[in-house]
């Protein structure tokens, strides 16, 4: 498995266009009166989990899922918050939590002793990779322009440190990347 853009995709568009009224062509749904049907959902929380959720098709090697915080996207879309900045935030926080559960050692160590990455370190990637994303092209399927910029702009320079502990008793740290 690896990460899988489309994924994203897929889980969000029904979601969101029950929110936002519309059709699989854009179009606003009508009740039988002529009237715009009213939104429904939670936006927010849907795309938090629709995100968390494509993150989960990432691996990296001797890391596992699990800790993954998708409240932090949830939270900064819950205050309708228009700063692209404070959104490049939010998405590097949330990475930073990302696969950091120890696995299976792939180094040669007998063990994991711990998983970290510097996705905090690297908001200006995600602001980037956003803007990137901005366009006055429609681009289907929805979102998924932006799901690439993120893994073609920002995660290339997130770097996930695992440590081993060795046979000999010492420890190492190795690098590895999400795919």
């Amino acid at each position: 498995m690896a990460l899988d853009s489309i994924v994203f995709s897929n889980e969000i568009v029904d979601k969101a266009n029950r929110f936002f009224s519309i059709d699989l062509h854009q179009y606003p749904v009508l009740d039988e009166d002529g009237n715009v049907i009213p939104s429904s959902g939670d936006y927010p929380f849907d795309f938090a989990q629709s995100y968390e959720t494509y993150s989960l098709t990432g691996e990296v090697k001797s890391a596992l899922h699990g800790d993954q915080q998708p409240s932090i996207i949830e939270d900064f879309l819950r205050v309708y918050n228009t700063s692209i900045y404070d959104f490049a935030t939010a998405l590097a926080e949330y990475w930073f939590t990302v696969l950091i559960i120890p696995g299976e050692p792939t180094h040669g160590g007998i063990s994991v002793v711990s998983v970290e990455n510097d996705a905090t370190s690297f908001i200006d990637s995600f602001y980037d990779a956003i803007t990137a994303s901005l366009t006055q092209e429609w681009k289907m399927p929805i979102y998924n322009h932006f799901i690439n910029n993120i893994e073609e702009i920002a995660l290339p320079d997130v770097t996930w440190y695992i440590t081993e502990l060795m046979p000999n008793g010492s420890t190492s740290v190795f690098t590895e990347k999400v795919f």
